[in-house]
């Protein structure tokens, strides 16, 4: 996997202080905001604890340390904001806390729910899988998926994704005791 490219902004000391004027703080947040994405997406990182390190199984290829530290030029950013642009991520619909109560990690969402279920129906009719009983395991590591950016999708936001097509028609879901154990397009 190559690099992630940070934007020149992010070896910008201040980058790492929250600015006190509130304008200059709003496009801050919103770069950082863009980055957390941009990077969790390009690492395909789906859970990020609040300090900014990935919340990976398998760490090849990934960088474990936090993103909310450049330690090129010394500098991390203070807890407390590392939260307030983990919140703001929240509000914005692009992540979603794991646990609402502790709230120490979140669900990336570099895709809304939505855009992630129109990405599965399109994989499903250019690979002509209408109609077809599918596990989850087949769509999150399957070779058919191997090219695809939901290949190895968080089970919370494909279950997220199924869900959203089931209420729209698009999909039945094959339960065994509550799980989904397939999943048809239809």
């Amino acid at each position: 996997m190559s690099s992630f490219e940070f934007p020149s902004i992010y070896n910008f000391p201040p980058f790492f202080t929250k600015q006190p004027n509130n304008s200059v703080w709003k496009s801050q947040l919103q770069q950082w905001t863009t980055l957390v994405l941009d990077y969790c997406k390009h690492y395909r990182i789906w859970r990020l604890s609040t300090t900014g390190t990935p919340i990976v199984e398998d760490t090849t290829g990934v960088p474990t340390d936090s993103l909310f530290t450049n330690s090129k030029i010394d500098r991390h950013l203070k807890p407390e904001v590392c939260q307030e642009i983990i919140a703001s991520l929240v509000d914005q619909g692009r992540a979603q806390w794991i646990d609402k109560t502790a709230q120490k990690s979140i669900l990336v969402l570099w895709y809304s729910i939505s855009e992630w279920s129109d990405l599965l129906l399109n994989w499903v009719d250019s690979t002509g899988q209408r109609g077809v009983v599918l596990t989850l395991y087949e769509i999150q590591h399957g070779n058919l998926t191997l090219s695809e950016e939901f290949h190895s999708i968080d089970e919370t936001t494909l279950a997220q994704a199924l869900e959203l097509l089931e209420k729209k028609g698009k999909v039945l879901m094959m339960k065994e005791n509550k799980n989904v154990v397939g999943v048809k397009f239809i």
